[in-house]
């Protein structure tokens, strides 16, 4: 995300003021190939995080998986105290990873879309499919947060 902000907003100065920047939809391009590179990252690294709670829950052991790091990274305002507390926060967690999973797949296809050369001259997917694709990562954000408020 670190390059796609200021590219947004380079683009948005080509459409508020078009004479300050030439051809904002370039920028936009652009910006959306960043924004799919953190998409990509984001999922590779919650699969590895799922690969380690998934060996965690296999093992048993706590201290084979390293006790403290993934739970406490993904619910810091509840620290387990005991094996079962520790196995409830971990299949918690697993399944926040899992739906941010969800939400980086609902947003790469538009990611993509808005990444093309051209995607405002000869769009890759219908305005449908892409209100469709955001509203449906905006639910799962919503759930996701909604379940957070509850387990906290």
């Amino acid at each position: 995300m670190l390059f796609y902000h200021p590219l947004e907003h380079v683009a948005w100065v080509g459409y508020v003021a078009p004479k300050a920047v030439k051809d904002p939809n370039r920028w936009i391009a652009w910006s959306c190939r960043f924004w799919t590179a953190f998409l990509l990252t984001d999922l590779t690294c919650t699969h590895l995080k799922m690969l380690e709670l998934g060996k965690r829950i296999r093992s048993g052991d706590d201290r084979e998986a390293g006790r403290q790091n993934m739970v406490e990274m993904e619910q810091p305002y509840k620290k387990p105290q005991n094996k079962k507390e520790l196995y409830k926060a971990t299949i918690r967690a697993l399944w926040q990873l899992r739906w941010n999973q969800v939400r980086s797949f609902c947003q790469l296809a538009p990611a993509i879309h808005w990444s093309l050369p051209n995607w405002s001259s000869d769009p890759w997917l219908e305005d449908p499919l892409l209100n469709g694709l955001m509203f449906s990562e905006a639910m799962v954000h919503a759930y996701q947060t909604v379940c957070e408020i509850i387990w906290q």
